[in-house]
């Protein structure tokens, strides 16, 4: 029967009414601490997940905060999102039910490391001396050996969608080399691979397993070309620690959070040599940032001010690219690594600290380099727009939680940046009303709390603020003007395009609105990309109407948009960003952290040497304007290689952090279960189905698997749409966006899975313990 899954017992074969038998209970195992993202840094000590690397991502694109994300773009979908349950793949040292496999020990002396804070302000968490993995030993270590793991899912699409679901496999390591745990096989220790499913490694003699304790987390590399042997290259703490495992996973998935010794000297004579290039003074000119509260580092600042022809905006980004010297050793680094990655309590930075921590830091009272681009916008539009190197000095560093105060009322905004910061705020309002026909979607990311040893103490969903709706707007007004400066000039560089969707996709999500009972705008009978794109948006504004006025269905329904729509990625040739609706743009205003926007400013400011980096009045054209749609992309050009070399690596990047993050979640998951119970019943939503079963957001951003065996009793069909489930002999149906109540059953510590009992489903809760 096709779509059809048994959700009730069966007997064998599947026949029959006969009870199911239980999965047998695994013992669990892992760290028991977690983190995140603390505020917004760069270079080794971070920038801040919280801020983009790609498209609808972060600061750049479409997105919602992640704290201070889509500074750059304005909100909207994550660049690569696979979905609500990514790889769902089987348990590996679970933690069950059953309270005593939580059992805890005694924790020796901690030692004190400074593990950076992922906003790069250098975080201290004490860590405890390694003492072996809490799990309960009667289980299987690694693989569920007596108990299939359930099917490996797909990706379900990504930030705007790919088409159809792919499978992505994590990005390993070039020398071989993987994280594993230290075991004891008779008299010799061996290395049992802790990320992935391995056998055994065999620690040669020379393996330098010297005071290498049994449990202890650590990386081994082959010793030889044929992998018999393997040698311990470092070692990584405690396994029960979570900033100890978020840290390893790095390891694995080669993210290295240093720099070699040639690129930490080359940043270092970089910031001693004299600056060559001719500047604007700007001191004197009032500027400020706006960034979250716990940020240590700013790379982009504003100034405001009243002209003749409409407000003076100037955005003024940190001149990283006077530091980089084309084809240097930084450059080569940097190019390499093509983004930093942001993972919970660390980062992997793209440039060494020197430049991102500290020369390239625009901290309030001391001059900095910066490449400012000078716009004059009135009613919502920008005339004109000139971008030139600069000296600047910040006057005030402000929060977000500082700015929205201030515009409530609360707190008395204070000159020389009162004025401006009044002009910023009213240019921002308008340019919003001026971009009616971007995707209106608002996905929060999670935002995480520490205690002083490192511990997650709390997880919340990103606030979206008129102080982040503020920098949003005048990011993304920045980089469209710097875009437009490239395309006008035909200057090479690298545009941020996002293609309009396939209409096939867009048909498809009108018809899983429809079957969730959402009024649904009419499809045209000939639907080219233009239209498709045009129809998504206004679905996404139904979506967005839907939500508010329903209250629920605000995880699962903006999650469909995202799957309607393709990966936004970089090219040398403009295709447009349909997320925005604009026909031109670019990455410009993060180069610490992004090598295209390197490329971007080097294109430009070589424009601005020859005093061609300006362009005239602003026609407001948008997708529909003079975007490049008919010219194709040259394979065998650099550029593209390059495009396509950095639209990868953040590809890759993008999936470490979501790894990261599934695992700082299951481990504060697995805490709150052993203060508050193990029985302790979640409320929930459903987010997403699959044959398998229901996926469920719950506890304010855990998410989790039903397994359809659970649902007991009936058959149920999953719909043409994925959508719903449809109870063959009671006719019940359980819907994306229902309500549900859920017992967390298993939790897969290493991998941040988790199995799901359910409770009550449905939008009437009826119970399907």
């Amino acid at each position: 029967m096709s779509g059809k899954r048994k959700g009730g017992p069966k007997g064998k074969s599947g026949k029959g009414r006969g009870p199911a038998p239980k999965p047998p209970k695994q013992g669990g195992a892992g760290p028991k601490r977690s983190g995140r993202h603390g505020g917004r840094g760069s270079g080794s000590t971070g920038r801040g997940v919280n801020e983009s690397r790609g498209e609808f991502r972060d600061r750049d694109d479409v997105r919602g905060p992640r704290s201070d994300r889509g500074r750059d773009d304005f909100r909207g979908p994550r660049d690569d999102f696979r979905g609500p349950r990514d790889d769902f793949r089987g348990p590996r040292d679970e933690v069950g039910a059953d309270p005593d496999r939580w059992r805890s020990r005694d924790r020796g002396a901690p030692r004190r490391e400074s593990v950076s804070d992922p906003r790069g302000r250098g975080r201290d968490f004490g860590r405890p001396a390694p003492r072996g993995r809490d799990f309960d030993r009667s289980a299987p270590r690694g693989r569920d050996s007596d108990r299939p793991a359930p099917r490996g899912r797909q990706d379900s699409g990504n930030a705007f969608g790919d088409g159809p679901p792919v499978r992505r496999g994590p990005r390993r390591r070039e020398d071989g080399g993987q994280v594993c745990v230290v075991a004891r096989n008779g008299k010799f220790l061996v290395a049992e691979p802790f990320f992935m499913p391995g056998d055994r490694l065999v620690l040669g003699r020379g393996g330098n397993v010297d005071g290498i304790e049994e449990g202890e987390l650590v990386l081994v590399i082959p010793e030889d070309d044929f992998g018999g042997s393997w040698r311990i290259a470092e070692r990584l703490g405690d396994p029960e620690n979570t900033a100890d495992v978020i840290a390893a996973l790095l390891f694995e998935r080669d993210c290295s959070r240093v720099h070699d010794e040639a690129t930490l000297s080359a940043a270092a004579a970089a910031v001693q040599a004299p600056d060559p290039s001719n500047r604007r003074d700007l001191t004197g000119i009032p500027t400020f940032t706006i960034d979250p509260t716990t940020a240590k580092d700013f790379d982009d600042a504003i100034s405001a001010e009243e002209g003749a022809d409409g407000a003076i905006i100037r955005v003024h980004i940190a001149d990283v690219t006077s530091f980089v010297e084309p084809g240097g050793v930084i450059d080569v680094a940097g190019r390499a690594r093509a983004t930093s990655t942001y993972v919970p309590g660390l980062v992997a930075p793209m440039l060494p600290p020197q430049l991102a921590d500290d020369a390239c830091s625009l901290v309030p009272g001391a001059q900095r380099r910066a490449v400012t681009i000078e716009m004059v916008v009135s009613a919502g539009r920008c005339i004109r727009a000139e971008v030139y190197r600069s000296t600047i000095k910040s006057d005030k560093r402000l929060d977000y939680d500082e700015v929205d105060q201030i515009f409530e009322g609360t707190l008395e905004a204070e000159d020389p940046w009162a004025g401006p910061l009044a002009i910023a705020r009213r240019v921002a309002a308008e340019l919003l009303a001026e971009r009616p026909q971007a995707l209106e979607l608002d996905i929060p990311e999670p935002e995480f709390e520490f205690d002083p040893s490192g511990q997650v103490t709390s997880q919340r969903p990103s606030q979206h603020t008129e102080s982040h709706k503020l920098i949003e707007q005048l990011m993304v007004l920045a980089n469209e003007q710097v875009a437009r400066i490239l395309q006008a000039s035909g200057a090479p560089g690298l545009f941020r395009i996002h293609e309009r969707p396939e209409p096939s996709h867009a048909e498809r999500l009108v018809d899983q609105l429809a079957s969730l009972g959402i009024p649904v705008p009419p499809v045209p009978e000939s639907m080219g990309p233009r239209e498709a794109s045009e129809l998504v948006v206004e679905c996404s504004k139904i979506i967005g109407a839907t939500v508010r006025r329903a209250e629920r269905g605000h995880l699962a329904l903006p999650l469909l948009v995202l799957r309607a729509l393709k990966i936004a990625s970089y090219s040398p040739v403009n295709l447009g960003h349909a997320g925005l609706s604009l026909s031109h743009y670019c990455h410009f205003t993060s180069p610490i952290r992004r090598y295209p926007e390197i490329v971007c400013h080097r294109a430009v400011l070589a424009l601005a040497e020859q005093g061609l980096a300006s362009i005239g009045p602003d026609s407001g054209d948008r997708l529909a304007g003079s975007a490049d749609t008919g010219r194709e992309r040259d394979e065998d050009d650099p550029l593209t290689e390059l495009a396509k070399h950095c639209s990868d690596q953040e590809r890759a990047s993008m999936a470490v952090e979501r790894e990261a993050d599934r695992i700082a979640k299951s481990f504060l998951l697995k805490d709150l279960l052993i203060s508050g119970g193990h029985d302790r019943v979640w409320k929930g939503e459903v987010t997403g189905i699959i044959q398998a079963g229901l996926f469920v957001n719950f506890g304010g951003g855990f998410e989790g698997l039903i397994p359809l065996r659970s649902l007991r009793g009936d058959w149920w069909e999953l719909n043409a749409e994925g959508t719903m489930l449809s109870a063959e002999r009671s006719g019940a149906t359980l819907h994306i966006g229902d309500p549900a109540e859920v017992i967390v059953d298993r939790i897969d510590m290493v991998r941040g899975k988790i199995d799901l009992r359910p409770i009550a489903v449905g939008g009437d809760l009826k119970s399907h313990r």
